[in-house]
Order: structure tokens, then sequence, then C-alpha cells
């Protein structure tokens, strides 16, 4: 299971909250015992990002996984936002 998660990646037409769902159930299959510190399991989380929000996440710098994980829905928010922005701008 360490592998499997430690090896996973975001699908590039995967929305944040779909991934952050598959992550928590990789996540929470690895036995109590065995789980890693909390900085492990937010490397973990943040070099399985597309790199356009691993980024911004990284230099964030939360604490917990669940911080990281609102930050990551909320700069995938402000993407979203920007790149609809330019698509308007680009039919005038």
């Amino acid at each position: 299971m360490i592998n499997d998660i430690s090896n996973l990646k975001a699908n590039s037409d995967e929305r944040i909250k779909d991934f952050n769902s598959r992550f928590n159930k990789l996540l929470n299959k690895i036995r109590v015992a065995s789980k890693h510190i909390v900085d492990v399991q937010i490397e973990w989380y943040i070099s399985s990002l597309p790199s356009n929000i691993a980024i911004f996440i990284d230099r964030a710098n939360r604490d917990t996984l669940v911080k990281n994980m609102k930050e990551t829905l909320s700069i995938e928010r402000r993407i979203i936002a920007l790149e609809k922005r330019s698509q308007i701008d680009e039919r005038k």
C-alpha cells in the first residue's frame, strides 16, 4: 500500500476533489501502525499533484494534510477561473 500511495498521480482530467477522495481512500487502507508521519503524507500528496498546482501547494507550506487539500481545492478554483477569463478574452 505504501508503494501504491507513493507512486499515485492525479490524472490530467481529474478534479482535485475526486483525486483527494482517491488519495484518502488509499491512505486509509494503510494499517494504522504503519502510517507514516504527517510530513511524509503531505510529501506523498504534493508529489502526486499536477505540477501547475503542486508548486503553489509546496510554497504554501501548510502543516496538515487536510489544510493542504483545502488549499489545493482553492488553487484549482482560481486556475479554472483564470482559464475561463482567458477564453473570454480570446473571443473578444
